[in-house]
């Protein structure tokens, strides 16, 4: 091991987040990302709520990733997302960002793409996440770190308080991973969500790339890679269960 990578390894706040930080690769991850191995790992139905879905674009996605995924969606009435959106005749349901309406355990699998940071009560609505995922049933999503304000976002999470929230709310964090780099969710909403300029900047993150490239001349392992872009991150993805 070298001598900056035996430093980080020593550093307190790599040691606070170590045990929540794979080392199987580094590469910029998504909430689907999650998602995707659950759905194609599943033997049989998968009963799937997409919490906060806009216009309930991940239907047709995971029905595609697993044919007998059954999806459900939820999202509060006035989502600019909703409003913005053609009538699709997905089947989502209306709550009021804090109480779910539906019945103890009755999910396999509860989704969350950049939501969290738009929900006003947080340990409400997570406490009551946790209530409607089966036991062994897996939550997983991505929430903003260093993003700026965008679509009524009231709060960005850091790596910390993410995980505090989801372990006070009852779950057990298996991952953290870091999303898009801050800069490239910065540039994004700089062009103004000009299509071709957001399309190539979801792609290109570029000190996401700097890391890639610390990885091969410094030497550094995947863990350590993962805990340098989750200190840049814009956006943190997250893998977390309800045991049984």
């Amino acid at each position: 091991m070298g001598k900056l990578q035996h430093l980080i390894h020593q550093n307190k706040i790599f040691r606070l987040f170590e045990p929540f930080i794979p080392g199987d690769h580094h590469r910029t991850c998504t909430a689907e990302d999650h998602a995707r191995p659950l759905l194609e790992a599943g033997s049989g139905p998968v009963r799937l709520l997409d919490l906060g879905c806009g216009a309930g674009g991940t239907m047709e996605l995971f029905r595609g990733i697993n044919p007998q995924c059954i999806w459900q969606g939820a999202e509060v009435e006035g989502s600019p997302e909703l409003r913005a959106a053609a009538p699709s005749g997905r089947p989502i349901t209306f709550f009021n960002g804090a109480t779910l309406p539906w019945d103890d355990c009755c999910f396999d699998l509860v989704y969350s793409h950049q939501v969290l940071e738009h929900v006003r009560r947080p340990e409400a609505l997570l406490a009551d996440v946790f209530r409607v995922l089966k036991p062994g049933g897996a939550f997983v999503g991505s929430a903003s770190y260093l993003e700026p304000y965008h679509s009524l976002s009231l709060f960005n999470y850091t790596p910390y308080g993410l995980l505090t929230v989801l372990r006070d709310s009852g779950f057990t964090v298996a991952e953290l991973r870091p999303g898009h780099d801050c800069f490239s969710v910065i540039l994004r909403q700089m062009v103004g969500g000009h299509p071709a300029l957001s399309k190539l900047l979801q792609r290109l993150t570029p000190l996401n790339a700097a890391v890639a490239m610390a990885y091969v001349l410094c030497g550094f392992d995947h863990r350590i890679c993962n805990f340098l872009k989750i200190q840049f991150a814009g956006h943190l993805c997250f893998l977390a269960y309800k045991e049984t």
